[in-house]
């Protein structure tokens, strides 16, 4: 659906810039700056966690109205379907 869709061509990019690294977060810039990986902070919310694409996609407060818009939940209200891809992509 989000594939052939040309409503979700903003998805497609972010979610593409994300899994190839392209996402300006704070894990991908720190490594051009030199800041330590532990120190590289979501510079947007103030939990002091590491701005990584788990984060980034599911647990940032700030971004929890546009995940409850465009991301599917299950019954529980819980975001499932990118969890494996958010492991993967954080833990290469």
């Amino acid at each position: 659906m989000y594939i052939t869709d040309p409503s979700f061509a903003l998805y497609r990019r972010l979610l593409t810039n994300i899994r190839t690294g392209m996402a300006h977060l704070a894990v991908e810039q720190g490594k051009y700056t030199g800041i330590a990986r532990n120190l590289r902070f979501c510079i947007v919310c103030n939990k002091q966690q590491s701005e990584a694409e788990y984060h980034f996609i599911m647990i940032c407060p700030i971004y929890h109205n546009l995940r409850t818009l465009y991301l599917p939940s299950n019954s529980n209200g819980h975001i499932v379907p990118l969890l494996p891809l958010c492991h993967r992509v954080t833990n290469m």
